[in-house]
């Protein structure tokens, strides 16, 4: 049995709670001989059940709203008897996996277990920063997939602290772990119906004060919140990139809007000396996506060699750029198209090195692939 024979009642039983069933789940397809349709019959079992416990649907509603009549109590022990299963679950995969040759780290699965238990822990708290620091702890563990709840999570808490350019991202994440969900479909809708993409920033050589303004803020209070966000990030460090929502801005001196989707609005106050720089960057990195391109549909490694060549050869115009303050727009395709190459040539330590560079990995999956 590929979650054990150890596993049967519980899988007769039930799991406690959905997480359960995310515990188990693993890319069926990508696994060598049998395994992937012994991983599918054993999940379908864990779903058929998925609501069989006191804790289900209802429990964890009335547990949120810690409504007067809920046992909270009762349902506090059962998501930590919840919890507990979903660490026996993980480790009896791993086990199996690991017996089939597939490499899962029993520890590191075990570390994204405790991340999701407490992550759930400082939601109920509506403690978001600290959803937040765990989210990012659960991001850097090497090999781990994240869950479909751990992404909604992750996405809650960045509306509350209003970033929703990170909520969108999380969103996204969530809808390629489990598609069709209409919850996620609805709020990606409204973010991306409401918000657009923008960078701003201001070389540190600029004397004075800048600061961003919205020439007639919104009533919502996400929308809000949001602009104060943009706000702090840039009285703080001088720049931002993010989600504004749609509207008339000022930066600086430079008057700009925000319309829904679309491309990114970049706005940036530099000295002449930087835009030297950032004019060789640009051009740099798009001689390196016209080599890219035709490395990938030839397959020949000496486009990926002429990648490499040009990727050391701007990187001193990357770390100029950003020491002046001034992110660079493309970074993370910049430096994923760089790690490709590096992977393509076999340059291993060249290639953690530019990934450790890249923001957003999920967004630029399909380069680093």
């Amino acid at each position: 049995m590929i979650f054990g024979e150890n596993r049967n009642l519980f899988l007769e039983k039930g799991p406690a709670s959905s997480d359960v069933v995310e515990a188990g789940r693993v890319e069926a397809g990508n696994l060598p001989g049998d395994l992937g349709e012994k991983v599918n019959k054993a999940q379908a079992r864990v779903d058929a059940s998925v609501n069989s416990l006191p804790i289900g649907a209802a429990g964890r509603e009335a547990l949120a709203e810690q409504r007067p009549d809920s046992p909270y109590d009762e349902i506090e022990r059962a998501e930590a008897d919840s919890a507990r299963e979903v660490a026996d679950l993980r480790g009896s995969l791993s086990s199996d996996l690991r017996e089939e040759g597939v490499g899962v780290d029993p520890r590191i699965e075990a570390e994204h277990v405790r991340l999701s238990d407490e992550m759930r822990t400082l939601a109920r708290r509506n403690a978001w920063k600290g959803v937040e620091a765990k989210w990012d702890e659960m991001s850097g563990l090497a090999g781990v997939d994240v869950t479909y709840n751990d992404c909604m999570l992750a996405a809650q808490s960045a509306r509350a602290l209003g970033y929703p350019g990170e909520t969108l991202s999380r969103l996204k994440m969530a809808d390629s772990i489990q598609p069709g969900q209409q919850e996620v479909a609805d709020w990606i809708a409204d973010i991306e119906g409401k918000y657009g993409m923008v960078l701003l920033a201001a070389d540190s050589k600029i004397k004075g004060v800048i600061e961003l303004q919205c020439l007639k803020p919104p009533f919502a209070p996400d929308q809000r919140l949001a602009i104060e966000t943009a706000q702090t990030a840039i009285r703080e460090g001088r720049s931002f990139r993010g989600m504004l929502p749609q509207g008339e801005y000022v930066f600086g001196d430079n008057a700009f809007s925000i319309e829904p989707g679309g491309v990114m609005k970049v706005v940036e106050l530099l000295t002449d000396k930087l835009k030297q720089v950032k004019a060789g960057l640009v051009q740099a990195y798009d001689e390196m996506r016209g080599l890219f391109k035709r490395g990938q549909e030839t397959g020949e490694k000496g486009f990926f060699r002429g990648i490499d060549a040009k990727y050391k050869e701007s990187l001193h115009l990357f770390k100029n750029l950003t020491k002046g303050g001034v992110p660079f727009a493309d970074n993370d395709k910049y430096h994923a198209i760089g790690a490709k190459a590096a992977k393509e040539l076999d340059d291993t330590n060249g290639y953690e090195e530019r990934l450790a560079l890249v923001d957003n990995k999920f967004e630029v999956r399909d380069l680093l692939a």
